[in-house]
């Protein structure tokens, strides 16, 4: 299992949860005229029934900003800061922070914030229902080097969802080559890409994965993310293929 998982969360096989918030400023489902208020109040909410229910880790996320773009507005930055700086004093647990599919703005937030982790997409070109896919690692890790934000991991899909790589290389080929110094992978399966269940076994053993029991990762009820199947929620897919994640990592 994973050392740096266990020293970030306390445990090797961690629940992340996901704290969604409701559509921020500037992108059209906002509520403009009952602004911020309701925003912080239902990350709120969420918040301690998480915490509650006992989950390990925690991931704040803009999913309600649909629809998505590459990189967000400065408006969507601030706001997700000034959210969680709000409910920064309850937060009792490792959070992330994920702003989706712009790494950039979503490692300031993690370094304004105090975030341990980031989710993203960091290598590899793809064609996607954004349009072209195509994160500059070198672009990013420089950032990340200038605003100190160094300690901040870097969970990220090597697969990404809505989309599918360019090249004839497997997931196989591609998870060891995402093995970089301190950074976390995950590889996000979906059937739809033509990698075959010996092809994700496969990266699991190259990427140094968790590859036993319960070793894929899950979406749970309430967006609950684990990787342990006998901690379900209503509405867990389980062992589905379809929904089935691996972490990898390198120390």
């Amino acid at each position: 299992m994973s050392p740096a998982l266990h020293d970030l969360f306390g445990v090797s096989k961690p629940i992340i949860a996901m704290v969604h918030l409701r559509a921020l400023p500037g992108r059209p489902r906002h509520d403009r005229e009952a602004g911020m208020r309701p925003i912080t109040e239902a990350v709120a909410r969420d918040l301690a029934a998480l915490q509650d229910a006992g989950v390990d880790g925690l991931l704040f996320c803009n999913e309600a900003d649909l629809p998505y773009r590459l990189s967000v507005g400065p408006e969507a930055a601030a706001a997700m800061a000034a959210v969680i700086g709000e409910v920064g004093r309850e937060i009792r647990r490792p959070f992330g922070v994920d702003l989706v599919w712009d790494p950039v703005a979503s490692l300031a937030v993690a370094r304004a914030t105090g975030a341990s982790f980031v989710r993203e997409v960091f290598t590899g070109v793809y064609e996607s229902d954004l349009g072209i896919m195509r994160p500059d690692f070198g672009s990013i890790a420089a950032y990340r080097a200038g605003i100190g934000a160094e300690s901040v991991a870097l969970f990220a899909n090597i697969t990404p969802e809505f989309a599918s790589s360019l090249g004839p290389r497997t997931i196989t080929e591609r998870a060891p080559q995402r093995r970089l110094p301190r950074r976390r992978c995950r590889a996000d399966q979906r059937p739809d890409h033509g990698d075959s269940h010996r092809h994700r076994r496969a990266a699991r053993r190259e990427g140094g994965a968790p590859s036993g029991p319960g070793a894929g990762q899950h979406r749970c009820d309430g967006g609950h993310r684990g990787r342990d199947p006998g901690r379900r929620g209503r509405g867990h897919r389980g062992d589905n293929p379809q929904t089935r994640r691996c972490d990898m990592e390198s120390g």
